[in-house]
């Protein structure tokens, strides 16, 4: 496996990474990479929400990457707001709870994950992706069997499926 250049923001090595609002990994892709590959077991793999999509879980002992959720208690509800947000312009915004970093003291508050889940997309969908987004055929080039992305939970890929199904029965898909 090896990660693919539309996650290279997630990496500080590469200038997008100064600008992105996710996880950032200090370590260089050429290391990431090395370690996922080292602990990557077929059998660990779990089903995601399409055929396409797999999930590997790792213990992090290898990366700074912080949690990005938190259990909503008592002490801190108050602090939850709401937005309707996209993750870029072609896509319908949704709607979004979070709590703001500076309300809780900053990034740097938040504890190390102890588990880092991996969202692995098959070559097929990969290549499917770039006939609707033409600008990343450099991937397909590579061959992959798998690429992945990071950062993703469970309970957010369940709204992005909602959304994705709601613009299949808009038309937009």
């Amino acid at each position: 496996m090896v990660v693919d250049p539309f996650c290279f923001r997630q990496f500080a090595e590469h200038d997008a990474s100064k600008s992105y609002g996710g996880t950032v990994f200090s370590l260089p892709v050429a290391e990431f990479e090395d370690i996922v590959n080292s602990r990557f077991e077929e059998a660990n793999l779990k089903d995601g929400y399409a055929p396409f999509c797999k999930h590997i879980f790792l213990v992090n002992d290898f990366t700074d990457a912080k949690v990005n959720v938190l259990p909503l208690t008592k002490e801190n509800e108050h602090l939850v707001r709401t937005e309707y947000a996209a993750r870029s312009d072609k896509e319908l915004p949704i709607l979004q709870r979070f709590v703001p970093l500076d309300l809780i003291g900053g990034a740097e508050k938040l504890p190390v994950a102890k588990y880092l889940d991996l969202i692995l997309y098959s070559r097929e969908q990969v290549r499917e992706i770039f006939v609707v987004d033409p600008h990343l055929k450099h991937v397909v080039a590579n061959n992959l069997s798998f690429i992945w992305t990071l950062g993703r939970s469970k309970k957010k890929t369940k709204v992005w499926e909602k959304k994705r199904e709601k613009r299949r029965r808009l038309g937009a898909l």
